[in-house]
């Protein structure tokens, strides 16, 4: 499987579908393709800053639609969305302004945001049926990645950088532009005269991301680049292979994924050909049902399988996960957490959400309220789906129910579970 993207123009409509269309779940080999048909394509959106690199993917793909998300973290915020609303629509591009409502974090106001702006766009694209969601990052954001993952200690998982490509929501998430370099967006951006909108966040010191870029652009060292874009690529296609050896763990062993998003695993001898595939297995196992994009640290894992699972009435949490075991199938269950789980306030009207990333609800209710997992709450008095009746106290925990202001409390069942697909992670650079 190669490593190298398609040799394709990254700045002409059919250059960024021949990228796209690889990063798609039926595709094997990035092989160049000579012709793609837009209608043959699930629909694409962008995700839109208004910033020179997503004004540029917007300006060369010309998709269905594009998503501002306003996260109101800024004054000028709610205006700036506007400004590249009316942008996109110069284009010809419907764009719609997604609003992160709430109360606001006061720390890793970056991470959090993210998280929040991916979910509001998944949500989105579910509604107006968008199955491709496109990402502006390219190669000096991936290497940037790699150099703070690189500070904090991580591993090689962590130092495979972002993924080409990912399911959130049920939406394929891509970067066709990883591999392009920042300089060549900038001299498109230029070279077509498009207007744009800088967010001065990236700009602001106190961020390590743009304390990172700083450095970088007085650090001009090519070699420096192409060593690290040479040790991502290695880490990708080993982090790949990793994935591919889950799944066939998977199918080999019949471990399954039971409504409501827990997993029910064995962990026996001839399951695997040695101890670092176990630690990767679980690894994966553990970033599904915690539905986390990042991977586990190894000395958790390594504490994980070499205590708790020598132990067979022992329970732990990790991950955002409760690992317990059940001894009379010799198996151990793996369910969310309860108290890792973060509570969503809504408001009066109909909602279709993605909860905890792992449910799809549908939610009508004449009064605000707030999503939360049961945890301890009782429950035998409410009228509640068959598969509260069906599950273990443990799993049960972690299901949703609705509080209301009044205190009206109402138990919900997702209408889908546990969107996941393993992530299509290759990293194509095309060095000189």
């Amino acid at each position: 499987m190669s490593d190298r993207f398609p040799l394709s123009d990254p700045f002409t409509q059919q250059g960024v579908l021949e990228r796209i269309k690889a990063l798609l779940p039926a595709q094997g080999e990035a092989t160049t393709i000579q012709s793609i048909d837009v209608d043959s394509l699930p629909l694409m959106a962008v995700a839109l800053s208004g910033g020179p690199d997503s004004m540029a993917l917007l300006h060369v793909l010309r998709p269905a639609m594009a998503y501002v998300v306003d996260h109101g973290l800024r004054i000028e915020s709610s205006q700036e969305a506007q400004q590249v609303q009316a942008r996109a629509k110069t284009l010809g591009v419907e764009c719609k302004i997604l609003r992160w409502s709430g109360l606001k974090p006061h720390a890793a106001i970056m991470e959090k945001a993210r998280l929040a702006r991916y979910q509001l766009i998944s949500e989105a694209c579910r509604r107006d049926g968008i199955g491709v969601l496109c990402l502006a990052h390219h190669l000096d954001d991936q290497i940037e990645t790699y150099l703070m993952r690189a500070e904090k200690g991580s591993g090689w998982r962590g130092l495979a950088g972002m993924p080409r490509a990912m399911v959130i929501g049920g939406v394929r998430f891509v970067r066709p532009w990883l591999d392009v370099r920042k300089n060549e967006i900038e001299a498109y951006v230029l070279a077509q005269r498009l207007e744009i909108v800088r967010d001065p966040s990236n700009e602001n010191m106190r961020f390590k991301r743009a304390a990172v870029r700083a450095t970088l652009s007085h650090q001009h060292d090519p070699q420096h680049s192409d060593a690290i874009c040479t040790t991502l690529i290695r880490h990708a296609q080993r982090r790949e292979d990793e994935q591919l050896h889950f799944r066939a763990v998977l199918e080999k062993f019949g471990e399954k994924i039971f409504p409501g998003g827990w997993f029910l695993s064995h962990d026996e001898e001839g399951t695997y050909a040695d101890a670092s595939q176990r630690q990767a297995f679980w690894g994966q196992l553990l970033m599904l049902v915690g539905q986390n994009h990042h991977p586990i640290k190894q000395e958790k894992l390594s504490n994980l399988l070499h205590s708790t699972l020598r132990k067979p009435e022992s329970a732990a949490s990790i991950a955002g996960c409760l690992i317990k075991a059940v001894p009379k199938n010799k198996m151990w269950a793996i369910v969310r957490e309860p108290s890792a789980i973060t509570p969503l306030d809504i408001e009066a009207g109909h909602h279709n959400i993605l909860w905890d990333h792992r449910q799809r609800l549908m939610v009508d209710t004449p009064e605000a309220g707030r999503i939360e997992a049961l945890a301890g709450r009782a429950w035998r008095h409410l009228d509640v789906p068959a598969i509260w009746q069906e599950s273990p106290a443990f799993v049960r925990a972690s299901f949703p129910l609705f509080v209301g202001r009044s205190g009206n409390v109402k138990a919900l069942m997702g209408q889908e579970d546990l969107y996941f697909q393993p992530f299509h992670q290759k990293f194509w650079y095309n060095g000189e």
